[in-house]
């Protein structure tokens, strides 16, 4: 999906701008509702029907993609572009909204998120992280304002944070391009059956530090080659 949001920004980014100086804007909606339905609504439903007693089964006939990528999410990383617009776009309005309320809505989504994990788990069905999922569109909807006003609350905390981030972003790729091999080995030697549903759990979450952190790790260590850091990691 990574590169789907890479290739895709200048597009999405042009294309909204170009829309959005139309005098009417009627298109602009439905391209949007299309997005939204056919990016995450559809998929819930579907995710949500797989476990119902007759397995009835329903599909998006319209995929709102600009380029082709054969991963988890389908369609909806185009959403979560046009969510990044939204909010920096609208953000004065969205400043109006209570702080409490922004954690009520994360909370609850998170939470509707975190038992469709459980109830995926419980049911044997394959690991997915349901990219598509409306509960974590709108999690993380909630979730970028809530830590925009974290960030202004206390801007000596931000500052000392910026250098520290600005390091991570440089290595993201690289982490993309590797966490998913060690995330594999990690779960390959630490998820041996059988193992119950609470030290599944904490199997999950080790393989998930593993991954991330180790991911890290190679990726800085990459970043010392010359030809490693320009060529693999896409690093300036």
């Amino acid at each position: 999906m990574i590169f789907a949001l890479y290739l895709g920004l200048p597009i999405v980014s042009s294309a909204l701008r170009y829309f959005i100086a139309q005098k009417s804007h009627t298109y602009l909606y439905i391209l949007a509702f299309c997005v939204i339905f056919f990016g995450t609504v559809i998929p819930t439903c579907t995710q949500l029907l797989a476990w119902s007693p007759v397995h009835f089964n329903i599909t998006s006939v319209l995929q709102m993609n600009i380029f082709g990528t054969d991963v988890w999410g389908a369609s909806v990383w185009i959403l979560y572009l046009l969510l990044g617009f939204i909010l920096k776009r609208f953000s004065s309005s969205i400043e109006r909204i209570a702080t409490w309320v922004l954690i009520a809505v994360f909370i609850v989504a998170f939470a509707l998120k975190s038992l469709l994990h459980i109830c995926a788990w419980k049911s044997n069905f394959a690991s997915d992280p349901y990219y598509a999922n409306l509960a974590l569109v709108i999690s993380a909807a909630a979730l970028f304002p809530l830590l925009h006003r974290i960030f202004k609350f206390s801007s000596d905390f931000s500052q000392k944070l910026i250098p520290l981030n600005a390091q991570f972003s440089k290595l993201s790729f690289g982490v993309y391009m590797i966490h998913v091999w060690l995330y594999d080995l990690s779960m390959s030697l630490l998820a041996k059956p059988p193992i119950n549903m609470a030290n599944q759990y904490m199997v999950f979450l080790i393989c998930l530090l593993v991954s991330y952190f180790g991911s890290v790790l190679i990726a800085k260590l990459l970043s010392l080659v010359p030809v490693a850091r320009k060529w693999l990691l896409l690093m300036k």
